[in-house]
Formats: structure tokens, sequence, C-alpha cells
């Protein structure tokens, strides 16, 4: 063995193919195991961000139709889809009850909470500052003119930041907000997106404390 050692002969080519195949192999183990470890590093922002979005706008959404006023509600549904303002539009049952519109004391003026989709502008829209951020999915009061009925002027309900890098984040209200005049009670249920995985959810109860009840809309 030490005879060998004090050789000047170096390392045989097999000895050299060997050894860099071990090297590869052990990249190779390396590489897999920190893109594993990586992907499910941003799984658990991912998931912990979206929870923090969730009880955000689940606050924000409570306080504001805690001190709602002159609420509007549909009889068996007369007014847009979730999502989209308040409008006219086919009857359907299953929306009785649906919030139409009503006073908001945030922006002081009649309005309706809205998710901002395509259908809002016809088109996707961004920040002017910032094309790469997309506002779909993004929660609204949007406030009603009833002598410009086609104009709008929303006004976001969180910043921008809380919806992820680039709006990466994006919430749905699928069944819209409801009210019971009798309990005085919004009914509504949240859900945030990254992409198209439902990463949080749950389902919300707000009081209203004002002493102006709801109408149906005509």
């Amino acid at each position: 063995m030490k005879k060998k050692l004090r050789s000047g002969r170096g390392t045989t080519m097999v000895e050299m193919l060997a050894a860099v195949l071990v090297l590869i192999f052990l990249s190779m183990m390396l590489n897999t195991g920190l893109n594993l470890a990586l992907n499910s590093y941003h799984r658990m922002i991912s998931r912990s961000e979206c929870q923090v979005l969730l009880s955000t706008a689940a606050d924000t959404l409570i306080n504001e139709l805690r001190f709602a006023r002159d609420m509007k509600i549909q009889p068996g549904g007369t007014s847009g889809d979730p999502g989209t303002p308040a409008g006219p539009g086919t009857a359907d049952p299953d929306k009785e009850g649906r919030l139409v519109s009503y006073l908001s004391r945030s922006v002081g003026c009649e309005g309706n909470i809205v998710i901002w989709d395509e259908t809002t502008e016809n088109k996707e829209a961004v920040e002017p500052s910032n094309p790469d951020r997309t506002l779909k999915g993004q929660l609204y009061v949007w406030e009603i003119d009833p002598e410009k009925p086609d104009d709008y002027d929303p006004s976001p309900m969180l910043a921008s930041g809380a919806y992820g890098t680039n709006g990466s984040y994006q919430i749905q209200l699928p069944d819209g907000i409801t009210y019971n005049p009798e309990t005085k009670i919004f009914t509504f249920t949240i859900k945030v997106y990254d992409g198209d995985e439902v990463k949080a959810q749950g389902e919300f109860t707000a009081r209203n404390l004002s002493d102006n009840g709801a109408s149906d809309t005509p």
C-alpha cells in the first residue's frame, strides 16, 4: 500500500471515470432532494399566505357589512352573478336573499361588493404602474351612481400586496353574499386560489348593527 501511495503514476482512466460517475450520482441525489425541499417549502408558504389572505378578507368583509345600511336584496334572484356589479338578471330562486347593494360607510355612498374579473372591464385588468400584476380576483366596493349607471368607480378593500407576488392569489365568493332581514345576519363563503388550486376556504357570518332594514329590489 505504501509503495502504491509513493508511486507518481496517478490514477487510471477507469478510476477517473468511476469517480466522475460517483460524483454525478451524488449530484443527482442532492439536486432531487433540494427540489423536493424547495417545492415543499413553496407549497407551505403558499398555503400559509392564502390562510392569511382568507382571514384578512373575512375580517374586512365582516367590518364592512357590520355597518352597512339600506341593504337591497333580491327576491328570488334578480341581480347579477357574484363577482360582477349589481344589475338586472334572470330570476333564480337559488339567489334569493343575495345582497344587491347597500349604503357603504367606507365609501360614503351606495355600492356593492364585487370580485374583479374579466367581465368587470371586459378584459383582465392590470395595475397601471405594474403591468405584470393582475387585479383579477381582488375585492372591491363598486360604487353605484344612479345618474350614471354605466360608470364605475371601484374602491379596493385590501392592499394589493395581500394577494401575493403579482397578484398570484385570487379570491372568489362562489355564492355571493346573502342577507337575512329577520336575523340581520350576512352569510358568505370565501375561497382563495393559487392558480387553479383552492388553498384556503371558509364560511363566515356577520351581524348587521345598523337600524336600517333591508328591502327587496324592484
